[in-house]
């Protein structure tokens, strides 16, 4: 994990040089007498990446908004909770012998498999929106307070619906994650002061430290997570850079084994799991930078209240059998 992200660097550094070196001829240039001067009108705007990005965004007449991307992640992880918690941990854990067959059982279990590969699409749309709502909010205490808020009153209806008890360390809930996820981005922000070199080990360190806690305290997500939010904020001024490098954070987490550890494998690589999270970069890779519908709250209430609810909707189909 360490090499990829040192590898990411040594990206950003190339490019980095490059384009120290358009501004110094630029610099040159314009010291000479015989250099000629564009109007006021069209001198060129500071090349930081935040500009860069805000003036792609302005330009996309065309694409997905970042409400469509939050509406497609709702539902995509709708359909992976009905896969868990209709699916595998209602009826085909508890509905006994006599309630259902046994070719029944096999198509539920192979209805649970296309519901779970549908909603690995969710993930990755998040991870990114996070990034997004970091770069775009305008009380960044106030987003994290919210996110901490949710994640606290999610967290035992997530245990509860999992594990039937309303505290459970074995895993937390996903907006625990995004919440890891934002303070990893207000400290990876606070690293883009530095000099050359120390941003770049100081970046692939809080990487590597940040994955470890989100893995050791079995956060849903993981890993993936963290590597995921770092290819979108570090690559954020290029969409095809950004792709690129989330693709390679998928195909890297997808040997990750849990507890620690990776299995390069070609099983790991090829499978519907990774194709669904290509899927989704290639949302992320239409959207135009537009926020869409205000939807500002959705996603905090509809969490928990999604899960309680296909909980209850469990509970009650049990029942009917």
């Amino acid at each position: 994990m360490a090499v990829f992200f040192v590898a990411l660097s040594w990206v950003r550094t190339r490019r980095g040089a490059e384009l120290s070196k358009r501004v110094s001829v630029c610099q040159r240039s314009a010291q000479g007498a015989k250099a000629p001067q564009r109007p006021p009108a069209e001198q060129a705007e500071p090349l930081t990446a935040h500009h860069r990005k805000e003036k792609e965004m302005k330009t996309d007449r065309y694409g997905i908004s970042g409400s469509t991307l939050k509406i497609i992640a709702a539902i995509s992880m709708v359909l992976d909770h009905v896969s868990r918690i209709v699916l595998t941990n209602g009826i085909m854990t508890h509905a006994s012998y006599n309630q259902i067959s046994d070719e029944q059982w096999a198509i539920l279990s192979e209805a649970s498999d296309v519901l779970h590969v549908l909603g690995r699409i969710a993930f990755p749309l998040f991870c990114f929106l996070i990034v997004e709502g970091f770069l775009h909010t305008h009380d960044l205490k106030k987003y994290l307070r919210n996110m901490l808020v949710f994640a606290i009153i999610a967290e035992p209806i997530y245990d509860f619906v999992q594990t039937g008890q309303l505290f459970d360390l074995r895993q937390q809930n996903v907006m625990c994650e995004l919440l890891l996820c934002l303070v990893f981005l207000i400290i990876l922000e606070k690293i883009q002061s530095l000099s050359k070199w120390k941003r770049y080990i100081a970046e692939t360190a809080l990487i590597v430290l940040t994955a470890l806690a989100a893995e050791y305290t079995k956060l849903d997500g993981g890993v993936y997570g963290i590597m995921l939010v770092a290819a979108f904020y570090l690559f954020h001024d290029g969409k095809a850079k950004m792709f690129f490098a989330a693709v390679c954070a998928v195909l890297l987490s997808s040997c990750h084994i849990v507890g620690g550890g990776f299995e390069f494998a070609t099983a790991n690589v090829f499978n519907p799991d990774v194709a669904a999270a290509v899927v989704s970069l290639l949302l992320i890779n239409l959207y135009n930078g537009k926020r869409g519908l205000k939807l500002k709250y959705f996603f905090y209430i509809f969490y928990p209240a999604h899960l309680a609810l296909l909980y209850g909707v469990s509970l009650i189909v049990l029942n009917c059998l």
